[in-house]
């Protein structure tokens, strides 16, 4: 039993290192020649959204704004008109 107990911490730092990899940075682009940002986001190993996501007009100006955790909306979803005024806000909480 102690050594089945002894194992538990190696076990956890090995979960915590494969878990804790870094997400990658993704921007993607209205053009093809790759000038005009789209949107700009993180995404885990496995996929999922983390973090602030953010998305533009072909202009630059911001079309829209949020918050994942682990791959859910978590804040406040506010799409803009091209004039920077919030143009839709909705509220959500790990959705």
């Amino acid at each position: 039993m102690s050594k089945l107990l002894s194992l538990i911490p190696a076990v956890l730092l090995f979960s915590t290192l494969v878990s804790g990899q870094s997400p990658r940075k993704v921007v993607t682009y209205h053009d093809e020649s790759m000038t005009t940002v789209k949107e700009v986001y993180y995404m885990t190993p496995d996929s999922a959204i983390v973090g602030y996501y953010n998305r533009y007009y072909p202009t630059g100006e911001r079309e829209a704004f949020a918050k994942f955790v682990e791959g859910k909306k978590d804040s406040v979803f506010t799409e803009y008109y091209q004039n920077g005024q919030p143009r839709m806000q909705v509220t959500y909480v790990q959705d």
